[in-house]
């Protein structure tokens, strides 16, 4: 299975998975920009993903408009839904299987 990377928000969580709306990013002009579907309009490409025991877990807390963050090493517990996740792993049909999992908490 190819190696792929896979952004969203979170959006439902259960047992050994979680359900995401992907955040695609497209380069635009000298840098990129991040665009999702907006809840309502039918346009949310929803993605379930899963994780097991080897999956990494990644926690990481931005604030300050983005002048300030922290990561520690994240467990499962840190999933939560309206956080984004980044993640890095292969699909197997329409799932894909996160081989390693950054929580992504923003603050206001």
């Amino acid at each position: 299975m190819a190696e792929a990377e896979l952004y969203g928000d979170i959006l439902e969580i259960g047992d050994g998975q979680f359900t995401i709306s992907e955040i695609t990013v497209e380069e635009y002009g000298d840098g990129e920009v991040m665009v999702m579907g907006a809840p309502g309009n039918g346009d949310i490409n929803k993605i379930t993903v899963t994780y097991d025991e080897n999956t990494v877990f990644i926690k990481q807390k931005i604030w300050d408009g983005g002048e300030s963050h922290e990561e520690r090493e994240g467990t499962s517990a840190d999933l939560k839904e309206d956080f984004t996740a980044e993640m890095k792993g292969s699909y197997e049909g329409d799932i894909f299987h996160a081989a390693e999992i950054k929580v992504v908490e923003v603050i206001l």
